[in-house]
């Protein structure tokens, strides 16, 4: 079977949402997903667990980095990685450039199982920025809302497609090869 790859977006009152793909040559199928909020990182491993998948790199957000200093002093990456869920951290980069990166690849690469990745494609077809009727123009933020978790993790997975080699893993330093594969 195919490896598989996630992306996360992480939330605790809000939701964490997370992207199943797999990679076919230059193209990226969205395979599943998953959505929940007052869900531990335990919990999600175990629903990674129960899927089945064998899983290649797990690209993060760069708040995967902050301490969670009231329940234990360790990052995110930390209790993650103890867990054996090797992180990849996807640079904190500018939203307007992630979101074009998105539509580039949603016009040619990217493949969403209908199926089983409603809530994906719903989030996309949401996702908007709000208009600001004072001075006739568009935020130039995207609104934070219930369709912005999918859209952000799809971000992450766009701006971090770069950081996976060639073996499936991770390699945070030595990516170019890979970038250049799929034309970043």
């Amino acid at each position: 079977s195919k490896m598989v790859f996630t992306s996360w977006d992480l939330g605790w009152d809000d939701s964490t949402a997370i992207i199943f793909f797999q990679l076919h040559g230059t193209n990226i199928n969205i395979i599943d997903c998953e959505e929940r909020s007052n869900t531990t990182l335990g919990t999600f491993k175990e629903i990674l667990m129960n899927k089945g998948y064998k899983y290649g790199a797990h690209l993060f957000p760069h708040d995967v980095e902050h301490i969670d200093g009231l329940a234990s002093g360790c990052t995110r990456r930390d209790i993650l990685e103890d867990l054996q869920i090797p992180v990849t951290t996807v640079s904190r980069g500018i939203i307007a450039d992630g979101i074009e990166a998105v539509k580039g690849l949603l016009s040619s690469r990217i493949y969403i199982d209908d199926t089983k990745c409603k809530p994906v494609i719903k989030a996309l077809e949401n996702y908007h920025k709000d208009w600001d009727d004072k001075h006739k123009v568009y935020s130039n933020k995207p609104r934070h809302d219930w369709s912005s978790h999918y859209a952000d993790a799809i971000r992450y997975l766009a701006e971090g497609l770069g950081k996976i080699d060639s073996r499936g893993g991770s390699s945070e330093d030595d990516y170019k090869a890979v970038r250049a594969f799929f034309g970043g």
